[in-house]
């Protein structure tokens, strides 16, 4: 039998602009997957201080209780597993064309207490690679990206894209949006495959998007087989408002080996940890056979009746009236 490690991947609900109090619930996570001698825990993009923070972004009191929340689970990984978080990155020495910090949207690892960064990057943690553009969503508008930060310092991007070693791992690691895209002329997951890392981990809190969660699946599991390496997406669950939209968060964590099986996920729009032991030698499978789920008009009722319900929850009523 080949050598493994466990890995803890958590799909957890993040309570925008709330760093404390996601920061505390990871916590707990981290003392149990050390209770389950897990090598890794692994949490979701921007799980520290939620993605949609509204005027957080322009307070350094908020951001500096960003990175304070971080160095709390730095030292948690002292003597326990390594730790993988989404949370803002940040360089108060250079600033954006507003006069303020420059900021990250951001992929830390931690382990014995250290902060470990991507063996080429400029920081030690690795940065989102690209902004989704969206109306709703631009988050532009607060963080700068890789390929920003590559043409500053005069350096091809692909050579920034390289892994992170931590816990005996070599670990690809990507931001959710920075998955699969036929039409991006670069891929990072298959840049990170060059040089062969044991995992490419993937940080995503995309809100739902109808039919998208069987793509998503497909997409990973085809490469997984293609590059021949095993790839993990670890998401979030919870609902934000951005004052005129609500999005829902179904989370979607799953795991393919590099013959595109999955291990068993968590479910959809509900708490929970994927744990499962990953063979060290890249190959040896430890999935089943991908069979995603078809989304479609079910899919879509269980977003609408799960964000209904949070944010009902949120403004304290019980009752809706559908006309």
């Amino acid at each position: 039998m080949p050598e493994t490690i466990r890995l803890h991947l958590v799909q957890m609900e993040v309570a925008p602009g709330q760093p404390a109090e996601n920061t505390a619930r990871m916590l707990d996570h981290v003392a149990a997957a050390k209770k389950d001698r897990a090598g890794l825990v692994a949490f979701p993009e921007m799980a520290i201080p939620g993605l949609l923070a509204g005027g957080a972004w322009e307070r350094d009191s908020f951001l500096r209780e960003c990175e304070a929340c971080g160095e709390e689970l730095r030292k948690a990984s002292a003597g326990g597993p390594v730790v993988v978080f989404g949370n803002v990155g940040l360089d108060w020495a250079r600033r954006r064309a507003d006069g303020r910090a420059r900021k990250y949207n951001a992929c830390f690892v931690a382990q014995d207490g250290v902060f470990k960064g991507p063996e080429c990057g400029a920081y030690p943690f690795a940065v989102k690679l690209s902004m989704p553009g969206s109306r709703q969503l631009d988050e532009s508008r607060e963080f700068d990206d890789l390929r920003e930060l590559a043409s500053e310092l005069g350096r091809p991007v692909r050579s920034m894209l390289t892994p992170i070693r931590a816990g005996g791992l070599k670990l690809g690691c990507v931001l959710c949006g920075d998955c699969p895209d036929a039409d991006d002329s670069l891929s990072p997951i298959a840049a990170l495959a060059g040089h062969a890392p044991n995992l490419v981990l993937d940080l995503g809190c995309q809100p739902f998007i109808f039919n998208r969660n069987g793509e998503r699946s497909r997409a990973l599991s085809a490469m997984a087989a293609d590059l021949g390496i095993p790839l993990a997406h670890v998401g979030s669950v919870g609902i934000a408002n951005s004052g005129n939209t609500l999005f829902t968060f179904e989370g979607a964590t799953c795991a393919h080996d590099a013959h595109g099986r999955q291990a068993a996920a968590p479910g959809h729009f509900k708490e929970g940890t994927l744990a499962f032991d990953l063979p060290l030698d890249g190959r040896t499978p430890f999935g089943d056979p991908a069979q995603p789920e078809e989304d479609a008009m079910a899919g879509l009722f269980a977003a609408i009746r799960y964000g209904s319900a949070r944010f009902l929850d949120q403004i304290g009523l019980s009752r809706v009236v559908i006309g």
